[in-house]
This record gives C-alpha cells, structure tokens and sequence, in this order.
C-alpha cells in the first residue's frame, strides 16, 4: 500500500476465505481475525474489499496503526488485482494483491 506524496511503503498480508478477510494478532501468527469482507463483482471483475481493522508495517517490527476504510481493486490477471483503498481520514493509497498459493 502507498499513499501518494508518501515516502513510505506499507506491506501486510490478509487471508481472505468466504468473502470474509482475515489478519493475525501478530506479525508471523495465525491469520484468525476477522478484519474485513469481500464483495466480488464477476461481470465487472471487481472486488469492493471493506476493511475495519487492517493493519501493515513500515519496516521490521514497525507496525501501522488499525486502517479503517474500502478498496476497489481490478483483476489485472489471475491472481494480481490492483487498485485504490481509500482510509477512514479521506487518503487514497495505492493498494497491488498478490494470490500466494497455501
């Protein structure tokens, strides 16, 4: 996630499973949380993803604070959907997901 005119990066992963979007407690822990939903769209290739407590980190061991606010991400191919998520405050970032196979 990016936020334009922002130097920094924030990176995280999420677990999405039955249209609801999970994230661990903590870095490295099992994905139990719920901090989301998902709504795909199959006739426009959309997905409106609905964040409540999404969370990232700038660095090692630099967490974010709790992001809330919605996404629209595009699928660009299988797997890789790009877009723009808006937070809580009004700030648009950037957002690219990656399909990682478990």
């Amino acid at each position: 996630v990016r936020a334009p005119g922002r130097d920094r990066k924030i990176r995280g992963q999420f677990r999405m499973f039955d249209l609801e979007v999970f994230q661990s407690e903590s870095i490295g822990g099992e994905m139990t949380v719920k901090v989301g939903k998902s709504e795909p769209n199959m006739e426009t290739k959309t997905t409106k993803l609905t964040f409540t407590a999404l969370r990232g980190v700038y660095g090692p061991k630099q967490p974010t604070e709790f992001m809330k606010g919605s996404a629209l991400m595009h699928l660009q191919k299988f797997g890789v959907l790009s877009g723009k998520f808006i937070d809580e405050e009004g700030h648009h970032w950037k957002l690219g997901m990656r399909r990682v196979q478990e």
